[in-house]
């Protein structure tokens, strides 16, 4: 059976990102490729149906974020006209405002969103994109919206306010034979478990800090 990810040296194959545990393999094998080379070949023979946005979103900002933070280089092998090509897996879009709004289709594609002045107002435009998008696309029960609407306004904004990153990334999917949307946000700062140790919540383990962050209040910016 052809593992999700292998690594060869520096050459790192992604075969499927279907599963958040492709995300820890990626990760496994770049640590171990870092320890003898700064050159990163990653080569993704992964088919449209095995990529999936949990997966994909992390493992495109892993690599955008060793790049910019570590001085890493990378060489990103994907097939012209694939689905990693057309979702801009290895140049994550950072737009302005005024350019989000000319976005017709929303949905798979790799976004940044950022703490930077320059680009205020970009979580509500990218969130708004999502919602007009599918309330056009499907008909969807009373509140369900709204909800969309809410639920990852409240996640992306999470992000710049606890990671400690300036930014973070956001992916949509739609698969409308299921009628089932898939969204996945991710950073790559602290994470949430370091967030809740100086606060008075005071975590004693990684679960129990996301029992934690669940609660409401606990993740308004008010009770670090």
């Amino acid at each position: 059976m052809l593992k999700n990810v292998t690594v060869n040296e520096n050459i790192i194959a992604i075969n499927n990102m279907n599963h958040p545990s492709c995300v820890t393999s990626f990760v496994r094998c770049l640590k171990k490729a870092l320890t003898r080379h700064k050159d990163i070949i990653v080569i993704c023979n992964c088919k449209k149906g095995s990529i999936f946005p949990d997966a994909c979103l992390p493992i495109s900002a892993i690599i955008n974020n060793y790049k910019n933070h570590y001085d890493i280089n990378f060489d990103i092998q994907i097939p012209e006209k694939s689905y990693l090509k057309n979702c801009n897996f290895s140049t994550p879009l950072n737009l302005e405002v005024e350019e989000l709004k000319k976005i017709k289709y929303p949905l798979d594609k790799v976004f940044v969103f950022s703490s930077d002045p320059g680009y205020k107002g970009q979580i509500s435009q990218i969130v708004q994109l999502f919602v007009d998008y599918m309330s056009k696309e499907t008909l969807c029960e009373e509140g369900v919206l709204n909800s969309l609407n809410w639920c990852i306004n409240e996640v992306m904004d999470n992000v710049l306010v606890h990671s400690g990153e300036s930014t973070g990334y956001v992916m949509g999917q739609y698969h409308p034979k299921k009628k089932k949307l898939a969204f996945c946000v991710c950073d790559c700062g602290i994470g949430i478990y370091e967030t809740l140790t100086n606060s008075p919540h005071n975590p004693s383990t990684e679960i129990d800090a996301l029992t934690i962050a669940v609660n409401e209040g606990v993740g308004d910016g008010k009770s670090r």
